[in-house]
């Protein structure tokens, strides 16, 4: 299940950027593939899971992370947030088909520590 806390749009784009990540904190890297992605894709989602499958997770809790990015996404209105229960890319994926429907084609980005896995 994918839980959006900030969308503006109110269709469904045809290419969705997902960007799963921690977002501990968003930093300037995260916002530059974000703008980057924005020329292959119509809307960039970044997706918070609560849980995280390969890394344990220490800091700021979920809302809390969930409001910082917000205030990243807040700059354009093609950035959305959400969040779901678990962060493999298949579940996350699943979440996204399920919101978006399977028209809208999905194009994950990720940082070097995801790809690396």
């Amino acid at each position: 299940m994918l839980e959006l806390a900030h969308r503006l749009a109110v269709t469904p784009p045809r290419r969705l950027a997902v960007f799963p990540g921690a977002f501990n904190p968003p930093t300037r890297a995260h916002l530059a593939m974000a703008e980057a992605a924005l020329s292959a894709a119509d809307e960039v989602l970044f997706v918070l899971p609560r849980e995280f499958p390969h890394k344990a997770f220490e800091g700021p809790g979920f809302d809390e992370r969930v409001a910082m990015i917000s205030a990243v996404a807040a700059r354009d209105p093609r950035f959305s947030v959400g969040g779901t229960p678990r962060g493999l890319f298949i579940e996350i994926a699943e979440a996204c088909r399920a919101v978006f429907g399977d028209a809208t084609k999905l194009l994950f980005l990720c940082g070097s520590d995801a790809a690396e896995r």
